[in-house]
């Protein structure tokens, strides 16, 4: 799990290499206050959880397999 809601990285970007993580179950980044692009999480096929919300983020989700084992968003 990676829970680092509501820290400012002061419009900072999500990291890369967040997506090449994959033991990771749960990703969360709420009020964080970043900015850009999400990146490609496809490296993460356990990810069951995803939280992004109250940050300046743009574009859509990457479309891949990943996100048919994401119950919570």
């Amino acid at each position: 799990m990676s829970q680092l809601d509501n820290n400012n990285f002061d419009g900072a970007t999500i990291p890369r290499s967040f997506g090449n993580i994959p033991t990771l179950l749960k990703l969360s980044l709420k009020n964080c206050n970043l900015q850009g692009s999400i990146p490609d999480l496809s490296g993460i096929p356990n990810l069951g959880y995803l939280e992004l919300s109250s940050n300046q983020l743009s574009g859509s989700l990457p479309t891949n397999k990943l996100f048919e084992n994401i119950t919570t968003m």
